[in-house]
């Protein structure tokens, strides 16, 4: 019963951050679907720059920002690139998020776009941050006997 009381305490967390950064969101104009490689979601055309930077950026941020997992790790920019393509390699604009964080967790998903795919959350940072000290608290949330 604990271990459920926990999961639905994370789950709830996660919904009401959603809802926090949802109310400063920016709006990406960009449209949900597949490209061609070497083009990222919103049809604008990467770097050929942007792999050695995301490899660079991985292996200095080898932890996901809001859950620490390790598991299919995503470089997300903090400012869509497509918004501003001179932030694309802008080491101050990207963070680690995982897809696959504890309880299934897509952390880049729900945390870098706040559930919705052409949104980007601006409060990434704060959020990821605020969602790595509830997980690592070491809160006991067992109900008491």
């Amino acid at each position: 019963m604990a271990t459920h009381f926990r999961q639905t305490l994370l789950i709830a967390t996660i919904v009401l951050l959603c809802a926090v950064g949802a109310l400063n969101l920016v709006h990406n104009k960009s449209r949900n679907t597949p490209v061609a490689v070497g083009v990222g979601s919103s049809g604008h055309a990467r770097s050929p720059r942007w792999p050695k930077v995301r490899l660079a950026h991985l292996a200095k941020f080898p932890r996901c920002e809001a859950c620490g997992g390790t598991n299919d790790l995503q470089v997300h920019h903090v400012r869509a690139f497509h918004c501003d393509d001179r932030l694309e390699l802008d080491q101050g604009n990207l963070i680690t998020l995982c897809t696959d964080g504890p309880c299934d967790l897509n952390c880049h998903f729900v945390i870098g776009h706040a559930g919705n795919t052409r949104t980007n959350n601006p409060n990434v940072r704060e959020d990821a941050a605020r969602m790595f000290r509830l997980l690592h608290s070491g809160v006991d949330c067992e109900l008491p006997q």
